[in-house]
């Protein structure tokens, strides 16, 4: 004999006999037999979250826009050291001012030894010790090198 499974549908408001019914049918015909357990939580936008034995199915409008990908460019900002809260902010008005909001990746690499390097896109700004560093290497074998 399979056991019932614990369900728990909230819903932003409450819903009819006939809603519940026709909802708790549903979810049999998928899942088999169901306890079911209905919750109101007016802080759902839209649609419903449906937990099954203690996997959550988000069907809210908040849960809809959750699952898009961030439309926005990606800026990954690798320093030497962590950044602190100020210095962060001032990273993300400064790149926001010239490309628009932005979603950020930071990254503590040691190796670069000091400074920052953003890279957005295809486009990279290097101002790391270890970019100066390398440059400087590259002008120095080519003067050897002439």
């Amino acid at each position: 004999m399979s056991k019932n499974k614990a369900v728990t549908i909230v819903t932003p408001q409450a819903v009819s006999d006939a809603q519940k019914k026709s909802l708790v049918a549903l979810l049999q015909q998928k899942v088999g037999k169901v306890t079911p357990k209905f919750l109101v939580d007016p802080a759902i936008i839209g649609g419903l979250t449906i937990t099954i034995d203690g996997q959550t199915i988000d069907g809210s409008i908040i849960g809809e826009i959750k699952k898009l990908h961030s439309q926005l460019p990606i800026v990954s900002v690798v320093t030497a050291v962590e950044l602190t809260t100020a210095e962060r902010k001032k990273i993300e008005e400064i790149v926001d001012k010239k490309v628009g909001p932005a979603e950020y990746n930071i990254v503590v690499d040691p190796s670069v030894l000091g400074g920052i390097k953003i890279v957005l896109d295809n486009q990279e700004y290097d101002g790391t010790l270890k970019g100066k560093l390398q440059t400087l290497r590259q002008v120095l074998l080519k003067k050897i090198a002439t």
